[in-house]
């Protein structure tokens, strides 16, 4: 008398066909294993559905997965999922697989960061990239960190495709987001894999000082920012002012002041007009380089320009030194007396916004009491009638 295979038999018997590229025996042995009425548990059932897929059967494995779903009324759990979007990766069914995802948040209230993986890649595959680009912000506005495979298996297709379709600005978008992401998660070397990520000819000036600032902000070694500026001279891209400003403050942060004068000269070459943190980041590495005459013709230059940089008393104590070392007493005073003016009327400035922050509670606080007692007037004249 023969003995009926258990489901685990079955199973073991489609792997191996499978491995040897038996597909057609593998789908045979599957079709006895469902009609043998063999008790399956859960991990059969995503087992199964992989089977058919990697047997080439995308559409019996999700015709399995739904057969499962009708079949019960419990969850079918997050690995049988999974199973189901890998055949629809392997099916190029973009649609079923955002449904799926659709489904699962419905379920478990959160999507996991592989199952995410999986329908990016299902978008990928299908070239769905208006799909591809939602379901990455989705990830991102989930929590989801970005990974290094991730940058170069989705969002470099994702940046590539909508550069070659001519959608420069969505691209931009998405590019901006990405990398204001991992900054602040201080993920830099993430964000140099992003910058790579964009084709070559993509790279303009905007993506240059975008990276650069990102980079910064994520607290990467200033060797990579010099880096990346240094690789903007070579590739022909002229840096905005934006890029030189980041730079200038960034080195003279690291305390590389010199370098950040040299920045600053070149700045001056090209004709851009500094703006108030650049005049501040400047006046510091005059300060640490002692370059007293050099700091005092800054200052001057940040007044013409309209920029009240003394109202800072960091600032304000260089000028001053600056003045005392060389010899400038009247200038010195002059410096004085404007830093004290400018922190009096930025001291009568937050004063008046507090008692405007007052008055205006005291107004809404009134108005309540006003509709508090209408509204108790109102119910006693209901009572009444």
């Amino acid at each position: 008398m023969g003995i009926a295979p258990n489901a685990a038999t079955w199973l073991g018997l489609v792997s191996s066909c499978v491995k040897r590229q038996q597909y057609d025996e593998a789908i045979g042995f599957l079709k006895e294993l469902l009609s043998s009425g063999a008790e399956l548990d859960p991990k059969a059932h995503f087992t199964i559905i992989d089977a058919y897929t990697e047997a080439g059967a995308a559409q019996d494995a999700l015709d399995y997965f739904d057969s499962l779903k009708a079949a019960s009324d419990d969850r079918l759990g997050p690995n049988i999922y999974r199973a189901a979007l890998r055949a629809c990766k392997a099916g190029k069914d973009a649609d079923r697989a955002l449904e799926l995802v659709n489904e699962v948040e419905s379920e478990y209230g959160e999507v996991t960061k592989d199952l995410y993986t999986h329908v990016a890649e299902v978008c990928q595959s299908c070239e769905r990239w208006n799909e591809l680009v939602a379901v990455l912000r989705d990830m991102r506005g989930a929590g989801v960190p970005v990974s290094v495979p991730q940058l170069k298996n989705t969002y470099k297709p994702a940046l590539t495709a909508l550069a070659q379709q001519g959608r420069a600005m969505e691209a931009s978008a998405l590019f901006e987001e990405l990398i204001e992401d991992l900054s602040r998660g201080g993920q830099w070397r993430e964000i140099l894999v992003a910058f790579e990520s964009v084709e070559k000819e993509s790279r303009d000036a905007y993506t240059y000082s975008s990276t650069m600032r990102a980079l910064v902000n994520a607290e990467s070694p200033v060797e990579e920012v010099l880096a990346l500026w240094e690789r903007m001279a070579e590739d022909g891209v002229e840096a905005t002012r934006v890029a030189h400003r980041t730079l200038i403050v960034e080195l003279e942060v690291q305390g590389m002041w010199q370098k950040a004068l040299d920045i600053w000269g070149e700045m001056r070459t090209k004709g851009f007009t500094p703006d108030e943190p650049t005049f501040i980041a400047v006046l510091a590495a005059c300060e640490k380089g002692e370059l007293w005459e050099t700091l005092l013709d800054v200052f001057e230059e940040s007044k013409s320009a309209g920029f009240s940089v003394a109202e800072s008393q960091v600032v304000a104590r260089s000028v001053i030194s600056a003045c005392e070392k060389t010899g400038q007493e009247e200038r010195r005073q002059a410096v004085v007396e404007e830093s004290q003016r400018l922190a009096d009327a930025k001291r009568a400035a937050i004063r008046e916004a507090k008692a405007k922050h007052v008055q205006h509670a005291k107004r809404t606080k009134r108005y309540r009491n006003v509709e508090r007692g209408r509204a108790k007037h109102a119910q006693r004249q209901e009572v009444s009638q």
